[in-house]
């Protein structure tokens, strides 16, 4: 008995932590509000940095924050012009 708690409690533990932090990251990127014209070093700043980053069109970069953990997982995708400011989200899921 006391090694089916030990087991569940490794189970579950990580998935919680994972949760939470999928979760905190989330929030991270609600509080941001509207981005656009944000400058991507003061979203970097605010959220963490991001998971890639690509060449995009006219000069810009597409910046991409991507996370999971268990079931939980999240996927922020920004494109910025040639001067580094956000002109929006191009991808934006949560689970």
């Amino acid at each position: 008995m006391p090694f089916v708690i030990l087991l569940a409690v490794l189970i579950i533990v990580p998935i919680i932590f994972g949760v939470m932090r999928t979760g905190s990251k989330v929030r991270k990127f609600q509080k941001l509000g509207d981005i656009r014209g944000m400058q991507m070093k003061d979203i970097i700043r605010k959220v963490g940095m991001p998971t890639s980053i690509s060449a995009s069109t006219n000069g810009g970069q597409l910046y991409q924050w991507i996370g999971t953990s268990g079931r939980s997982g999240y996927h922020y995708a920004i494109v910025s012009d040639g001067q580094g400011g956000a002109v929006g989200y191009t991808h934006q899921f949560v689970r």
